[in-house]
């Protein structure tokens, strides 16, 4: 007979699972039901058990349905293991036969997965496999989180000599030319190399750190040992190419640490030089250089010529709104920079007509949003700046592109 929680078997479904496999796992001996617990992954319950005669007994768990897996341990109080469920599981059970006056203890650990969890200790246990069984498929309690499949090894990649070749054709729209080869070697899974990389001062680098077919994730990191032990930049993504940019205010030593966190094979750090335009307008300092200089490039590269439309500050959460005027049948693009002060922020850019009716926005979560029009009249437009997530005031630029010959201004002087 069962005691303890028995009483709300009608309105739980996990404890009417559990109810109907205690009397046959406890063959018709006392069992007292804990009252459901609700449990999160790596939650440990440990509970102290005396036989106060020579006794087998059997402890059983069950979980809900977002369990997946939990375990179930009689130890002794030195901690050695004395018995144990088989995993994964979310219907442990342990039968263990004790001593007169034996003290053990039983510890239930989720493993993976949260939920309410039920506790029930059973006297005069035996193991009744249909009745476990038929436990495990009750529809209120847990399912193990199914094994993985093995897909085979993954596939190879191209060659190093290729994937740089790949890399510097993504990173040439952006202004970025190859200068040399800042180091290679090869590297062993979760080994680590470091070498020295001396800069120039007032230039802006990216560094490409590639693997071989055998190294499917690299990791890239870039010191500067004078400054701090922590990285200046690093691209620990998983991918076979670590990438990152910086700019350097003074002459300099940085240290290069390359690691491979997956995969033995060979490696290659390329580094890049970034054109920058000859003048920079307020605000523009540090790395907001790289975007700066990026977003230039990438309205050269579709075409247009840009000028400096505007620069100034704006409050946290706040909008700037600028008139325009967007000739007939000419396309503008219309982009923003974020300046120097801009941590952890970032800006949304809108062109509206002059009603404020929507015509063109960019969300996407770019720190540099590019927006583009091209009226089949001479229009009034509103460029509309906004900052989102910013600690504080942020400096921001405000470019135009232009197609070549059409109202191009000196202000154009601003492409490289």
């Amino acid at each position: 007979m069962t005691n303890g929680v028995r009483a709300d078997r009608s309105t739980s479904p996990l404890l009417r699972c559990v109810h109907g496999a205690i009397d046959p796992l406890s063959a018709g001996g006392d069992a007292r039901l804990d009252a459901p617990e609700f449990m999160l992954a790596g939650d440990t319950r440990v509970r102290a058990v005396e036989f106060e005669h020579a006794d087998c007994r059997g402890f059983l768990a069950v979980g809900a349905k977002l369990t997946q897996d939990i375990e179930l341990r009689v130890e002794s109080h030195e901690g050695k293991l004395l018995a144990g469920s088989e995993g994964p599981t979310t219907a442990p059970f342990v039968f263990y036969c004790g001593a007169k006056g034996e003290r053990v203890e039983l510890v239930l650990r989720v493993l993976d997965g949260q939920g309410e969890v039920v506790y029930a200790p059973l006297s005069h246990a035996q193991l009744d496999v249909s009745a476990k069984e038929a436990l495990e498929r009750c529809e209120a309690v847990g399912t193990p989180r199914p094994a993985p499949v093995d897909v085979g090894p993954e596939p190879q990649g191209p060659a190093v000599e290729e994937e740089v070749a790949r890399v510097s054709a993504d990173l040439a729209p952006l202004g970025y030319r190859p200068l040399r080869t800042a180091t290679y070697g090869t590297l062993v899974s979760q080994a680590h190399n470091a070498s020295v990389l001396r800069v120039e001062p007032g230039r802006c680098y990216a560094l490409a750190a590639i693997g071989s077919g055998d190294v499917p994730d690299m990791d890239l990191r870039v010191f500067d040992p004078e400054v701090s032990q922590k990285p200046v930049v690093e691209d620990t993504t998983r991918r076979r190419d670590g990438l990152v940019k910086l700019c350097a205010e003074s002459e300099g030593r940085y240290v290069i640490d390359v690691a491979s966190f997956q995969g033995d094979g060979a490696y290659a750090v390329q580094l890049y030089v970034l054109d920058e335009p000859p003048v920079l307008p307020p605000g523009i300092t540090g790395a907001s250089r790289i975007s700066y200089a990026e977003t230039v490039h990438r309205l050269v590269a579709r075409g247009f010529v840009p000028e400096l439309l505007d620069a100034g500050i704006v409050l946290p959460d706040a909008s700037f709104a600028l008139p325009v005027t967007s000739a007939a049948h000419t396309c503008s693009a219309f982009a923003a920079v974020a300046g120097g002060g801009m941590n952890a922020g970032k800006l949304e850019l809108a062109l509206t007509d002059e009603l404020g009716e929507p015509l063109a926005f960019d969300a996407s979560g770019a720190r540099d949003p590019i927006v583009f029009d091209c009226p089949s009249a001479t229009s009034a437009r509103r460029v509309q700046l906004r900052t989102k997530d910013a600690r504080g005031a942020a400096r921001f630029v405000l470019l135009r592109g232009r197609e070549p010959g059409v109202g191009v201004a000196a202000k154009a002087a601003v492409a490289p």
